[in-house]
């Protein structure tokens, strides 16, 4: 599907506005207030008309919001290809929908078409206004990814073969979250449970009220149970003085058994001692020794660190000598002609002259020595300027392989030399903080791996190998005391031994009570409770209301508890219709999350399988073994996973007829580098779409 021209006649503040779209990227930079959203909108709702709404707030209402604001007509046409064929759609729009107009032509023809009598947008893309807004959007107002839209996701459904509609499961969800609101509201006490739970309280409050007034009852019901107590301590000592006169081996011998087993608890105490305490779990030592591992990896690793740092003092001070004999190397300097050659020749020139008018071979000496002073003058002055190099710094260059010979030379060696010293220190210094990040990973897993050997003395040299000696010895001997415990209590059934009769040796020599005299005794004890239950009858029966309140209490709880039992059906009804609904999810996300991972490697640097595209299609990314949810990142960078989420979405949903994505300024909120990202990955998309692309600023654009 492709947008080629259309027209407003009168929509929001535009008036008369005409534009044509051409394949690939449209890019419409136009200054705030123009109307740029506006032209979005009126894209959409050619497409699908106005969204119903009670909503009478202008910025939740569309309809009021876009019915021109200086009167007129609202409305105007739109012409698109679609299958081959090209259509223009024209609609005006009232105040309410029952005055909108809607007209379909084929342009080919200039005739009314019925091919899309109702919905030409659902019919075209298979899919309402929320879920076209939700896919091929993208504007500030709505930027998230995550999708509760039913239309869209029984698309996605019909892409992969799902025979049922997606909506069914939301519906049935929906009726069983009804339900379950008149057994349990999700907050406070109402509902039919609620209710219950008042009658039983009320219930409870009118026993508590009657038990009140029954304290003659309560007295002689407890002092029926002390007798009863009594009876059965009479009872039980009666069968004693029977058994102990009777058993004689079997005591010793379970005696013998019962002091082994004491003696292997010994065994157990002694070695969870000898373990400081406490029994590490396989778990905790596993990991102990992975942490053991890698500190010794990392111990490898820092071997040369030394080494390193002492590098990187020696590049600091080479540096410094560097920029030192730099800064020292001085200007060229001129040489003067000395003074006394200039005095000579003056001298040798007067007294020439004036020996030539005397005697004039010695005038014509003197002359020739002023005219050889005049000269060596002339060559003095006539020498370059001398130039002046520091020795230390010839010789420092030197050690680097330079050869100075001129204050250039050795300005041009000490500067290729302190680049090069900078660019190792760079390298070095790069190294020296990663020698530190390993040596603090060095502190903890050290800890990681001293944690279960802490309180524990004598492992050895191979601490972990001794410490699972010590764990299976601990597991034997526990696999040996519950083997003893069941082997004596075994023998103390088939033998018909009470332990709790056997005591200790001692006990053989204590004198036992005679069975016949606990004969009278247990007599006498009945005839006191035949006499106390009589009068405790007597109380009941004038207490029967209790019980009847105590029956509505019973028939209450059991109706919670039903009632209970129906909204734990419901509760678990709802998870399994959920689970499907991501099962069926999960199957058409694979596509998506590939596209994701595509444009998100457009978008940005960062790995994409760091990243994790779950069925409600929000995001989460892999930071320290731990997954962070998009809400934890800043805005802009959450816009830049919310564009690579939403263009795979997009690519998921349609085929070859998909609509042109429309974009109201959507990297507003990205630094200069992701924006520039953005725009080169909606050139490469450009290429095999439509793409409306709306800013506001120049420094956005293509």
């Amino acid at each position: 599907m492709r947008l080629i021209e259309c027209y407003i006649e009168g929509f929001g503040k535009l008036h008369g506005y005409h534009h044509s779209f051409g394949d690939g990227l449209n890019v419409i930079c136009e200054d705030n207030g123009f109307g740029k959203t506006t032209l979005t909108v009126f894209i959409k709702v050619m497409l699908y008309g106005f969204d119903e709404t009670k909503k009478h707030s202008i910025a939740e209402n569309d309809r009021k919001h876009y019915l021109p604001w200086s009167g007129g007509v609202c409305g105007g046409w739109l012409i698109f290809s679609h299958g081959g064929v090209e259509y223009k759609v024209e609609r005006t729009f009232g105040s309410r929908a029952s005055e909108d107009t809607y007209t379909l032509y084929r342009t080919e023809t200039g005739k009314v078409s019925n091919e899309f009598p109702s919905g030409l947008g659902e019919q075209i893309f298979g899919i309402d206004s929320d879920g076209f807004e939700r896919t091929v959007f993208l504007s500030e107002r709505r930027f998230s990814v995550k999708n509760d839209n039913k239309s869209v996701s029984a698309k996605l459904s019909d892409l992969v073969g799902f025979e049922w509609d997606v909506g069914a499961l939301d519906d049935a969800t929906d009726a069983l979250d009804e339900r379950r609101k008149y057994y349990q509201h999700k907050r406070g006490g109402g509902g039919h449970i609620g209710e219950l739970r008042d009658e039983i309280a009320a219930c409870e409050s009118r026993i508590i009220e009657i038990t009140r007034s029954s304290e003659e009852l309560a007295a002689c019901e407890r002092e029926l149970e002390e007798a009863k107590a009594t009876l059965t301590v009479l009872e039980a000592r009666r069968q004693d003085a029977i058994k102990r006169s009777t058993q004689g081996e079997a005591v010793r011998q379970y005696r013998q058994k019962a002091e082994e087993l004491e003696a292997k608890r010994a065994q157990k105490r002694a070695l969870t001692e000898q373990l400081g305490g406490k029994v590490p779990d396989e778990a905790e030592l596993y990991y102990a020794e992975r942490a053991a591992e890698r500190a010794h990896l990392i111990e490898e690793r820092l071997e040369g660190a030394a080494r390193i740092r002492s590098r990187n003092g020696e590049i600091a001070d080479e540096l410094a000598r560097a920029r030192e004999y730099l800064k020292g190397i001085p200007v060229k300097v001129k040489r003067k002609a000395p003074v006394w050659i200039f005095l000579l020749t003056a001298i040798f020139g007067a007294a020439g002259a004036l020996a030539v008018s005397l005697v004039t071979a010695v005038g014509i000496a003197l002359i020739a020595c002023a005219l050889v002073s005049l000269a060596v003058g002339a060559v003095v002055l006539s020498r370059k300027s001398k130039e002046e190099i520091s020795p230390a710094a010839v010789e420092f260059a030197r050690t680097y392989g330079y050869t100075c010979t001129s204050p250039d030379e050795c300005v041009r060696a000490l500067s290729a030399i302190i680049a090069a010293l900078e660019a190792e220190g760079a390298i070095i210094g790069r190294q020296c903080r990663e020698l530190g990040e390993l040596e603090d990973e060095l502190a903890r897993k050290r800890t990681e791996a001293q944690k279960p050997l802490e309180g524990i003395s004598g492992l050895g040299e191979r601490p972990y190998l001794t410490l699972r000696r010590l764990l299976s010895q601990h597991t034997q001997l526990e696999a040996l005391i519950s083997e003893l415990e069941r082997e004596l209590d075994g023998y103390a059934r088939t033998s018909g031994l009470d332990p709790s009769l056997v005591g200790t040796p001692s006990t053989d020599k204590e004198e036992h009570s005679d069975p016949r005299e606990l004969d009278t005794e247990i007599h006498a004890q009945r005839v006191r409770i035949a006499t106390l239950e009589t009068r405790c009858n007597a109380h009941r029966d004038r207490l029967k209301e209790v019980d009847e309140v105590r029956d509505r209490r019973a028939e209450l709880e059991e109706q919670k508890a039903l009632a209970e039992e129906k909204v734990r059906l419901i509760s678990l009804t709802r998870e399994h219709l959920l689970g499907a609904k991501d099962s069926l999810t999960t199957k058409y996300l694979g596509k998506t999350r590939e596209r994701f991972a595509h444009y998100l490697s457009l978008l940005s640097t960062e790995k994409p399988e760091l990243f994790t595209l779950a069925v409600d299609f929000s995001i989460t990314k892999d930071e320290a073994a731990k997954g962070r949810p998009e809400e934890a990142f800043s805005l802009g960078t959450r816009e830049l996973y919310a564009i690579a989420a939403r263009l795979a979405l997009a690519d998921s949903l349609y085929g070859e007829e998909a609509p042109p994505l429309i974009l109201d300024d959507p990297f507003c909120h990205l630094d200069d580098n992701r924006c520039a990202a953005a725009l080169a990955a909606l050139k490469e998309v450009a290429r095999e779409r439509q793409i409306i692309y709306l800013c506001c600023s120049r420094s956005r654009t293509l």
